[in-house]
């Protein structure tokens, strides 16, 4: 299976209102290579977002099919609870199609970058442990094909990607140059 762990947000109206589908936002993230961000985790504040953006928009306004919201939405990694929290509010009291400035900019890119890099540094990290490729040679590889940079979201089942990615099995490497990925990694991360 060829290296396709990504989807394009397409700047679905759920990332659009949240992220702004800038292309800035993303590049400022910040990601440190070895130290994952303070958020890699989502926060209970940041579900009780997603759920109540998704009544929002699909219930209340209409503007998009409820299982698209959910779908982009479970993908965001929010900014600190005060200003997720901030946002959360206002959707209780918000009217269509007036959507709350709070809401504006609260999708973190950066724990979804983080967790792209780790994908990629453990398939190539398997890919030398099998004597397939070296690790710089599978990087080189999946330099043209990965850009972690331009992900902004991750799919909850990025830890699940992330063990099989450390754990996949020699036998399971195809010789073409680390774009081996295992099935439970495919469309895991949304790119802008």
């Amino acid at each position: 299976m060829s290296f396709k762990p990504f989807r394009s947000a397409a700047c679905s109206i759920a990332l659009l209102l949240l992220l702004g589908c800038a292309a800035d936002d993303a590049s400022e993230a910040g990601v440190d290579g070895d130290n994952p961000p303070e958020n890699v985790v989502r926060s209970e504040t940041c579900l009780a977002m997603q759920d109540a953006y998704c009544d929002f928009v699909s219930d209340q306004c209409s503007t998009q099919p409820r299982d698209e919201c959910e779908s982009a939405t479970r993908t965001i990694f929010c900014h600190a609870d005060e200003k997720v929290q901030s946002c959360l509010d206002a959707l209780g009291s918000a009217t269509c199609p007036d959507f709350p400035d709070e809401c504006r900019g609260i999708m973190d890119p950066a724990p979804a970058q983080w967790y792209c890099n780790e994908v990629v540094d453990a398939l190539c990290t398997r890919q030398a442990a099998c004597k397939i490729a070296t690790r710089s040679e599978c990087m080189a590889n999946l330099a043209d094909e990965v850009d972690c940079s331009t992900v902004v979201g991750a799919s909850p089942e990025i830890d699940d990607c992330l063990t099989l990615a450390d754990n996949l099995p020699c036998g399971a490497i195809s010789g073409d140059g680390g774009k081996t990925v295992p099935s439970g990694c495919m469309g895991i991360f949304v790119t802008q």
